[in-house]
């Protein structure tokens, strides 16, 4: 499938045949012929701005053909990609971003391991916008497979060719240039489990006008990819832990599973009054002491985290794309590419583990249950008396062991919950990509080449949340008096007035719903990135050496990129039991400019069938950093043409 410099051997082919067809057939063949057939397409590989009829490069540069994409049947490309060995673990994906804050769902990819900041994703050899804001990560999701040609993979360094943000390497996505007719393509498929069900629509046209000159292409396409549950599989069903990975320093024989390994933090809750615990077994009554894992003697009392995890992320998925070309004189074709994308991700874990220090964090999260108020002394008019009130939703047997331990007078405990109640963390996204490039590309003169061309592109995603919780509500909907009636009420008159409902946390399931909508708080999340890029490049042969012609390829780019990161107000003061995470925006613009130069020093000779000196030098000005340069210098030498 992964073949170094596939198309190569085409163009030798090609190059053989017509020797031969000229040769065979010079007294029948007239100038003309003679010069259409000695000509023969400059293609320009990735790796280099120089154009040439070799497609061997300096760098090692892979080619994944469209009929590799086509017969994989892959959903998006990361997928494919990933089964090269050059790429490491994907930074993001869609089984390994449940747990994101953003950005989950979307396929990035990471050559050698070296960071997605290093690997550079390019569109036609042009920039992509970023699919995850405040990277330049391209989420492979917003390409469509079937309008790809091929890819082209170069895993050395190109800093200088493309820019700083290509030392990993270089994944160029040769689209179709030219297509007719119609094609149209449905799938179905599912795991062997009988989950993760995939279906996939697919539609591609293109014309042709009737003087040849112009073509228009356009695909549209649906993808949807169900869910894969921790739950459903015997190897995630249940929290486990390796003594290797939680404990450092043990010798390797000590290295061992535990099976359970649950969470301390459990729906019913567990209870501190100094030196006792209280917890709820499964029937529902309140007992004494804990057992996270279970005993011989006791039933586990902790929470198996597993049973709500995602595993691979529902991903639903729209995506339009395409391209016009049209020569408008002799050589020269005015082109523009288009792409939309809009997907729909949801993810899932089990619900926010808490506890009363994100309530109380200046008394060390010991929760208060009397209160203290004084009321008019009706024996002393005109003074007042000491009046203690216990919160009448903890039990008698918790109140009796409650002690002072903050110096105040008064009771309290520390709890710790999982708020099962309220609703599994997740989010659900809606991401959209939107990318136009537009330029000119044509042959200048013979064997001088150009093109210039502007893009922009932007991703929008919108995000909400849920399971977190308004801690300020929450803390008073815990504090609780009698109400005088035979009921209880929250304390805090202020609160009342704002429709603050008691909150029972004493037991799995006992949290009301008036209680749950009060205390909710579903979070926002807004992101924006944008990218603004213009460029030209031009390429040709300067003049002749015994060995060859020397070719030069220069040209220059400016870009802006924007990003912006917003989360609601709650998240931005960390008053949803969260960190605080405040709003980030920002932007660069840099301008750059390069020249790439090949000379051939020896060829067709004994152990020298090619041997290139090849250079590059790229000096960029950023509005952040200021001015850089990045260069390369390196020989090309083929002993014999097969080496």
């Amino acid at each position: 499938m992964y073949t170094n410099n596939k198309l190569s051997k085409a163009v030798r082919l090609a190059i053989a045949f017509g020797a031969v067809s000229a040769t065979a057939f010079t007294a029948s063949v007239n100038a003309a012929e003679e010069e259409e057939v000695a000509k023969v397409e400059r293609i320009e590989v990735t790796g280099s701005r120089l154009r040439s009829t070799d497609l061997q490069g300096f760098s090692p540069v892979q080619v994944i053909d469209g009929s590799d994409i086509d017969t994989s049947s892959v959903a998006n490309i990361q997928e494919l990609l990933l089964k090269n060995p050059a790429f490491g673990a994907p930074a993001i994906s869609r089984t390994n971003s449940n747990f994101s804050t953003s950005s989950a769902g979307a396929s990035t990819v990471d050559l050698r391991n070296l960071g997605t900041a290093r690997t550079l994703v390019l569109v036609n050899g042009r920039r992509y916008v970023t699919g995850v804001p405040g990277s330049m990560a391209v989420d492979l999701n917003t390409i469509p497979a079937q309008f790809i040609e091929r890819i082209e993979i170069m895993t050395g360094g190109a800093s200088a060719v493309y820019g700083s943000d290509a030392v990993a390497g270089v994944v160029n996505i040769i689209l179709k240039k030219e297509f007719e007719g119609i094609e149209f393509d449905v799938q179905y498929g599912e795991s062997s489990e009988g989950d993760a069900e995939e279906t996939q629509i697919q539609f591609t046209t293109g014309v042709t006008s009737a003087n040849g000159k112009g073509n228009v292409m356009i695909h549209g396409s649906y993808t949807d990819q169900g869910a894969v549950y921790s739950k459903d599989r015997a190897r995630s069903a249940v929290d486990i832990a390796s003594t290797g990975a939680y404990f450092t320093g043990l010798p390797e024989d000590m290295f061992d599973v535990t099976s359970p390994y649950y969470s301390s933090y459990a729906p019913q809750g567990r209870f501190f009054t100094g030196d006792t615990q209280y917890t709820y077994n499964s029937a529902g009554e309140l007992v004494e002491g804990w057992s996270t894992n279970g005993s011989d003697t006791r039933e586990a009392n902790g929470y198996n985290r597993n049973g709500a995890r995602t595993i691979a992320i529902p991903t639903e998925r729209y995506l339009f794309a395409g391209r016009g070309s049209y020569e408008f004189a002799d050589g020269w074709t005015s082109f523009i590419e288009g792409t939309y994308a809009s997907s729909q991700t949801t993810t899932q874990l089990e619900p926010f583990p808490f506890d009363t220090e994100s309530l109380y964090p200046n008394s060390g999260g010991q929760m208060p249950i009397e209160f203290e108020s004084f009321v008019a002394d009706p024996l002393n008019p005109g003074s007042y008396v000491r009046n203690v009130v216990v919160n009448p939703l903890v039990p008698q047997p918790i109140v009796d062991a409650a002690t002072d331990t903050d110096g105040d007078g008064l009771r309290d405990i520390f709890f710790s919950r999982r708020l099962a109640d309220v609703a599994n963390r997740g989010n659900v996204a809606d991401r959209d990509t939107f990318r136009v490039v537009g330029g000119v590309e044509g042959e200048i003169t013979d064997g001088w080449y150009a093109d210039a061309y502007f893009g922009y592109g932007q991703t929008k995603e919108s995000q909400v949340s849920s399971g977190q919780v308004n801690v300020l509500n929450f803390r008073s909907a815990l504090e609780v008096i009698p109400d005088g009636q035979g009921g209880y009420m929250c304390r805090d008159a202020t609160a009342r007035a704002q429709g603050c409902v008691p909150a029972n946390v004493y037991g799995a399931n006992t949290l009301s719903d008036e209680a749950v909508t009060y205390i909710a708080a579903p979070g926002l999340l807004a992101t924006f990135a944008s990218q603004k890029y213009a460029g030209f490049n031009i390429s040709g042969e300067v003049f002749e050496l015994p060995a060859g012609m020397v070719g030069v390829a220069f040209g220059g780019e400016y870009r802006e990129e924007f990003s912006r990161s917003e989360f609601d107000p709650l998240q931005q003061a960390g008053l949803n039991a969260g960190n605080a995470i405040p709003r980030t925006e920002g932007e660069f613009d840099v301008t750059e400019f390069y020249t790439e130069v090949n000379v051939p020093l020896l060829a067709d000779m004994f152990m020298a069938d090619q041997l290139n000196l090849r250079g590059a030098v790229r000096a960029s000005d950023y509005s952040t950093v200021g001015s850089t340069t990045s260069w390369n210098v390196a020989l090309d030498w083929a002993p014999i043409p097969e080496l």
